[in-house]
């Protein structure tokens, strides 16, 4: 037998293991329990996985089979929504197929926050887009924030420079890009 077509599909999320489910609200805990269809890799989740808004201490990521728990080491804020952007992390054990861009969200609030930013970073010397910029949102707005503490929300731009932050609390924020 030739062994069938080869896999080109990455893994994908399995609802019925993981907890709490993706797009949920009222989450308590310290555990964040994500179940996929096949056996997985996560690639250095502590430089490619961040959450935003940003948290305290960097939590703890286990893999078993086809089940990664993440271990949250501070409590969460209250009526918050978070993201943990994985970026490309996330890849089927036999073929490397990623899972592009992919988010997970929940809220500790009564619901989803729904505001969002997007735009492109281009290199003002080259007017190339620029990639794995980080791109910030602060509620501070003085000058020093930047240098001073960790932003309220954050990503990365992709490779054509382009960066989306969604699932923002409603509100005024300074923007600001570093490479």
């Amino acid at each position: 037998p030739n062994g069938g077509p080869e896999d080109v599909t990455p893994p994908q999320l399995d609802s019925a293991g993981t907890f709490p489910a993706n797009y949920s609200t009222h989450f308590v805990g310290d555990k964040i329990t994500l179940s996929f269809d096949e056996f997985f890799v996560l690639k250095n989740p502590t430089a490619n996985v961040f959450f935003s808004p940003s948290l305290e201490e960097s939590p703890e990521f286990l893999t078993a089979g086809k089940t990664l728990t993440i271990l949250l080491k501070n409590d969460l804020k209250e009526n918050t929504t978070y993201t943990i952007n994985f970026g490309d992390a996330i890849s089927d054990y036999t073929m490397g197929n990623q899972i592009p861009d992919f988010k997970y969200v929940f809220s500790t609030g009564d619901f989803l926050d729904s505001m969002a930013t997007s735009g492109k970073i281009i290199d003002a010397f080259s007017g190339e887009p620029k990639e794995a910029v980080l791109v910030m949102l602060y509620e501070d707005f003085t000058d020093s924030i930047v240098s001073k503490s960790k932003p309220v929300y954050y990503t990365k731009t992709n490779k054509t420079g382009l960066f989306s932050i969604n699932f923002i609390k409603a509100g005024s924020y300074k923007i600001a890009a570093l490479e």
